[in-house]
């Protein structure tokens, strides 16, 4: 069991390497066979793979794009922390406190601004499920929801939930599988007992969250799922 530094921000494999990152103050630690463990000579918030194999890490408000682009890339404002990065489409989609941003062709685009729901925990969670983009939203009126993007940039994000809830208390963790989306939140049931649930999520196409898990009291949170064939 490896023993880190501090809080770990985010669990990245390309495929041959697990990145356990550790925020913008803390090395990267890395390890090809789980076993072994080592600084990465960087710090980082968080982990993506571009245009296939081309790895690109983030730290603070700052984005080391590599091979082809300028070593660093400042990504919106300077006082607040990347939260999450993908990889679609050709371009890194890049979540932050105050907004989405595009990093593609080497250049930074602001596609969704979220000023009016500014929150240091939005875009905490984000994934590519079946080409399209789902993240996180924290703040404003529409707080601990989950948004769908179809087609991003090319269209406008859709919040999904909690419209048809009576709202999250808190999400857990996000996750792709080759079947349905799945999505671990805390909310309350017909009791009003707030309690932690693992949800399959079928697409915007197929209203509604089924849920397959949950404890009892609200505090067994589900923080991390290795999703390989769920239907």
């Amino acid at each position: 069991v490896e023993t880190l530094t501090t809080t770990c921000t985010q669990l990245y494999t390309d495929g041959t390497t697990l990145y356990a990152s550790q925020g913008a103050s803390n090395a990267a630690r890395i390890t090809t066979d789980g076993a072994a463990w080592s600084n990465a000579a960087y710090n980082s918030n968080v982990h993506s793979v571009r245009d296939e194999s081309i790895l690109t890490y983030a730290y603070g408000s700052t984005l080391v794009p590599g091979t082809g682009y300028p070593d660093t890339v400042p990504i919106g404002w300077t006082g607040t922390t990347i939260n999450s990065m993908v990889y679609m489409r050709g371009a890194l989609f890049i979540g932050k406190p105050e907004g989405l941003y595009m990093f593609q062709l080497g250049r930074v685009s602001m596609i969704f601004p979220s000023y009016d729901q500014y929150d240091t925990t939005n875009f905490k969670f984000m994934t590519v499920h079946h080409d399209s983009l789902y993240f996180t939203m924290g703040g404003g009126p529409n707080q601990n929801s989950l948004w769908y993007w179809f087609n991003a940039p090319n269209s406008k994000p859709v919040n999904i939930f909690p419209d048809d809830t009576s709202g999250f208390d808190q999400i857990n963790g996000l996750f792709a599988s080759f079947g349905p989306l799945l999505l671990s939140a805390k909310i309350k049931d017909s009791t009003g007992q707030a309690r932690n649930y693992l949800f399959l999520f079928d697409g915007p196409e197929h209203a509604g969250l089924n849920p397959v898990w949950s404890d009892t009291d609200g505090t067994k949170p589900i923080v991390g799922v290795g999703a390989i064939n769920v239907y």
